[in-house]
C-alpha cells in the first residue's frame, strides 16, 4: 500500500508512531483526537513488526494438528535441531488436552519451513498458561499474520476497535479501504487477533513494551513505549491532560526541542499541527 497516496495527518501519524515504538526516538507521545480508537488503529498501523524466523525458546504458537488439519494444537517452541547436516527442525512441546492437566507434555520435532510456514505465533503468551489448552479450528485464527503490534488498552476497548477497524478512512480513489483491510484484521471480532485490547483496571504492563492508552493515563511508563491518545470530549478531558503534564516529573522526562524533532515528522507537518501532539517526551538521558 503505498502510502503516499493516503492523507498528510495519516502519513504523519504513522511515522510518528514508527519513530515511537520501532525507531524509539522517544519514549512518550500524547495526541489529541476527536476519533481516539481510529488514531489507536492508525499508529497499530505504523508501529506493525512482522516476527521474523528463527523463533526463539518458549516461542508460544499453534500448529496444525496431523490427523485434523482443520485444527491448531497449542505448542512452545524448545529449541532447533539438524539431523545428518540435511534439515533445520523445531523442537516444540504439546499437551493434550484431558481432564488430568498434569500430564507431562509431549515432545515432537517438525522442519523449520514447515513450521514457519504454518504455525501461528502468539508472542505475549507464556508457556505456563499455553499448553493444555482445546484445539482451535483454522476458521479461527486464518486472519492472523505473525505480525506484533502495541496492546490497546481502553475503556471496552474491543468493541470500540470492532467498530472503528470497519469505518471507511474516505481516501479518494479508495473509498471502501479501511483498518480492517489496511491490518487485516479479522472481520468476525473472533477471539483471537493480532491486536491485544485491554481495561485499565485488568492491564499487567510489565508483559508489553509497547502500549497504546485511549482516554487513560497509564500510573507508570518507566517501562516501555507509550502512545497516549485522549478525546477533547471526554468528560475527564482536562484531568487527562494533567496527568500527561505530570509524565514530565514523575518519570525524569524531558519535552523533545522542535530542532531535535526527526527530519522526516518536519517535512510532514508535526510542526504545522497537521496532528494535534501535545507532548513529545524523551528520558533525560537522551
Amino acid at each position: 500500500m503505498d502510502l503516499n497516496k493516503f492523507p498528510k495527518q495519516y502519513q504523519l501519524l504513522y511515522a510518528l508512531s514508527k519513530s515511537l515504538f520501532i525507531d524509539r526516538e522517544f519514549k512518550c507521545v500524547a495526541i489529541i483526537s476527536k476519533t481516539p480508537y481510529l488514531t489507536a488503529l492508525a499508529a497499530c498501523h505504523g508501529a506493525k513488526v512482522k516476527i521474523l524466523p528463527p523463533y526463539e525458546r518458549g516461542t508460544c504458537l499453534l500448529l496444525p494438528k496431523q490427523d485434523e488439519p482443520n485444527k491448531y494444537i497449542h505448542a512452545v517452541i524448545e529449541g532447533t535441531v539438524n539431523f545428518s547436516g540435511n534439515q533445520d527442525f523445531y523442537w516444540y512441546r504439546y499437551r493434550k488436552v484431558r481432564s488430568n492437566s498434569k500430564c507431562d507434555p509431549g515432545r515432537e520435532a517438525k522442519p523449520c519451513s514447515e513450521i514457519e510456514q504454518f504455525g501461528k505465533l502468539f508472542p505475549h503468551k507464556t508457556p505456563e498458561n499455553w499448553l493444555g489448552k482445546r484445539d482451535i479450528t483454522f476458521d479461527e485464527v486464518q486472519h492472523l499474520t505473525n505480525s506484533a503490534y502495541p496492546v490497546l488498552i481502553g475503556h471496552d476497548a474491543k468493541a470500540k476497535l470492532d467498530y472503528w477497524k470497519k469505518i471507511p478512512l474516505g481516501i479518494p480513489n479508495m473509498p471502501k479501504l479501511n483498518m480492517e483491510y489496511l491490518l487485516n484484521l479479522s472481520a468476525s471480532g473472533g477471539k483471537f487477533s493480532d491486536i491485544n485490547t485491554f481495561s485499565p483496571r485488568s492491564f499487567n504492563s510489565k508483559k508489553f513494551e509497547s502500549q497504546i492508552w485511549v482516554n487513560d493515563v497509564p500510573e507508570s511508563i518507566r517501562l516501555g513505549r507509550f502512545m497516549i491518545i485522549i478525546s477533547p470530549t471526554h468528560n475527564r478531558y482536562q484531568d487527562l491532560i494533567s496527568q500527561v503534564n505530570n509524565i514530565y516529573a514523575n518519570n525524569r522526562l524531558t519535552s523533545v526541542e522542535p530542532q531535535s524533532i526527526p527530519t522526516n515528522l518536519i517535512e510532514l507537518g508535526i510542526k504545522n499541527r497537521a496532528l494535534s501532539v501535545v507532548a513529545l517526551m524523551r528520558d533525560s538521558a537522551l
